[in-house]
């Protein structure tokens, strides 16, 4: 698995610009000047990766790093659906998207993306753009 195919999941993300391919200042797109620069992941970065003209690599947190209270942030999603009502599997679906969606936009690498060199570790990374003051 490629970061760029999971990207849309880490939006807001920090990524360093590795490697730009195609140049349009006047359309405000990255320059040679970037690489090696750090930017938010947003929409207009998405879609250059998606083109292919800019190669990013996203610094993201282990799973190992979570606090306890994102620890409990997590319990708590996945049990806020329970409804003995409903079907164990429809309430597992339902939670596993909101914890899904948790740990991605908390930075979390949840596709191994570190462990495949497609993702920088925050904690390896200097300086760690999550740690808190």
């Amino acid at each position: 698995m490629k970061f760029k195919d999971v990207a849309h999941l880490y939006l807001g993300c920090k990524v360093r610009i590795i490697k730009v391919h195609k140049e349009n200042p006047e359309l405000e797109y990255f320059v040679k000047q970037d690489e090696g620069c750090y930017y938010w992941l947003s929409g207009n970065v998405l879609d250059q990766i998606k083109l292919g003209w800019i190669e990013v690599t996203p610094i993201l947190r282990q799973l190992s790093d979570m606090t306890e209270m994102e620890k409990l942030d997590v319990i708590k999603l996945g049990t806020a659906f329970w409804d003995k009502k409903e079907e164990i599997r429809d309430v597992c679906h339902k939670a596993n998207a909101l914890v899904v969606v948790y740990l991605t936009s908390h930075h979390f690498d949840l596709f191994g993306l570190i462990r495949i060199y497609e993702a920088f570790d925050n904690n390896n990374h200097n300086p760690n753009p999550y740690k808190q003051p």
